[in-house]
């Protein structure tokens, strides 16, 4: 409910509790099909509204695709 009222007319596809900078993160479209996260503390007050998926924070599962980071060039 918070992450709408701050990206009006949104939709949210993934919440997360595992932010590297947030207690806890919404990914979402906007109406405008571009994506944002935003990011919450603890108590639920909105931190931020970030363009794109929070970038610098962890990538689920070690990279993109779903395929580990394994560090080999």
């Amino acid at each position: 409910e918070k992450a709408l009222a701050a990206v009006p007319g949104g939709t949210v596809y993934r919440v997360e509790t595992d932010a590297g900078d947030a207690a806890y993160e919404a990914h979402m479209t906007k109406a405008d099909g571009t994506e944002v996260t935003v990011k919450f503390a603890k108590d639920l007050t909105v931190t931020a509204v970030e363009a794109g998926m929070g970038q610098g924070d962890p990538a689920p599962g070690g990279g993109r695709g779903g395929q580990p980071n394994t560090g080999n060039a």
